[in-house]
């Protein structure tokens, strides 16, 4: 089976989608699949750019990075021959709006692809589909025109197989007479075994937030429930660590936190890391948080990588509050929900991980899952 995938962006380390790409690529190349990646609207590179990794004796994983610079009619012949030249059975579309254009609206897209002439068959990635319209009044004009765009996308290519990585999403595509069915996250980071592992401290909490922190999480509360979590239990000191690039709201808001809450509560920022540093500050915190609401969490690369280093996360925006995806999230023991248990659950599971003696992280475990998911999907699997 040949594979092509394209995305917008490929830069390692900056591009969630194009890592989240590459890796399932590579694994997919480990096992046989014959993969490239195409990289459309490349805001890296500023001129054409074709990368190549070498996965197995056999086999060559290529990257076509293509700059957000070149002409619709540029874009088109370039995707056109690389498909001419590749001669896929399945083009795989990981769809982000903001990936290929930067207002979100796609209408290039049709150009872009109106040059392929191949009998090969669609499959979409629905990573993000359109924004929330109640978020802000500009949101009104645009998501409307985000969902008719996405919706005639896809009477254009006319997929046969439409994945989304959440229940939430599986419902809005429904709401569009658009069937998807799910196909789960895997981690981005990859689990870096730390030989000297050390047991969970039995003083202190050590809480780890990774990547963008919302502007719409308000952390009053949180710390509000930590404070009295420390009175009634006597836990000190805790500590709450940002790793990655938290955006610029989250640089401030540490820089806030941190010289406003007392001394037993610290804020930490340790910013931009190697995939191997934040794979041992996974290891080492006891909890993860995220600042994702409870109906998305399913596309959320960052708690993806939390649970693949078996950590439970604390969830502080519940949302959306009915439906099958709301019904899963409660039931989800990876997850704490910010309610009134949390101060008991959170004891409870403390006392779980602490004086755990051993790692037992198994790596690329969700990975091969989703690679075996895939190709059932495309029929590549009996």
């Amino acid at each position: 089976m040949r594979i092509m995938f394209v995305c917008g962006t490929w830069e390692p380390g900056v591009d969630g989608v194009g890592d989240y790409t590459y890796r399932l690529a590579i694994n997919l190349c480990k096992i046989g699949v014959s993969c490239n990646i195409v990289a459309i609207n490349d805001y890296r590179v500023k001129a054409l750019k074709k990368v190549s990794r070498h996965v197995s004796e056999k086999t060559n994983l290529t990257v076509l990075r293509i700059p957000a610079s070149c002409s619709a009619m540029e874009k088109a012949r370039l995707l056109g021959s690389e498909v001419s030249l590749r001669r896929p059975d399945w083009i795989s579309l990981q769809y982000v709006p903001y990936s290929f254009n930067r207002k979100g609206l796609i209408w290039k897209m049709f150009l872009w692809l109106s040059h392929i002439r191949s009998g090969a068959k669609w499959h979409m990635m629905t990573h993000e589909l359109w924004i929330d319209p109640n978020e802000k009044l500009s949101n009104r004009v645009i998501a409307p025109l985000q969902r008719l765009l996405l919706r005639g996308l896809i009477f254009y290519l006319r997929p046969m197989v439409i994945h989304t990585s959440n229940e939430y999403y599986v419902e809005k595509l429904r709401s569009i007479n658009v069937n998807a069915s799910r196909l789960p996250l895997f981690s981005n980071i990859a689990v870096h075994h730390n030989t000297h592992f050390d047991a969970k401290s039995e003083s202190g909490i050590r809480f780890v937030v990774f990547g963008s922190i919302h502007a719409e999480w308000k952390p009053s509360r949180l710390i509000d429930e930590l404070e009295g979590f420390a009175d009634e239990s006597g836990i000190k000191p805790i500590t709450i660590i940002s790793i990655g690039n938290a955006g610029s709201h989250g640089v401030k808001l540490w820089q806030k936190l941190a010289a406003t809450t007392p001394d037993w509560l610290e804020f930490k920022q340790m910013g931009s890391l190697t995939a191997a540093e934040i794979s041992l500050e996974l290891q080492r915190a006891d909890f993860g948080i995220t600042t994702t609401p409870s109906h998305l969490l399913g596309k959320s690369g960052s708690v993806a990588a939390m649970l693949a280093h078996k950590l439970i996360v604390i969830v502080p925006r519940i949302e959306r509050c009915y439906g099958l995806w709301h019904q899963e999230f409660l039931r989800d023991r990876r997850f704490i929900p910010l309610d009134k248990q949390f101060r008991q659950r959170l004891l409870s599971a403390r006392n779980e991980v602490c004086g755990r003696q051993e790692n037992n992280i198994v790596d690329n475990e969700q990975l091969n899952k989703v690679s075996e998911v895939l190709l059932r999907s495309l029929g590549g699997i009996e």
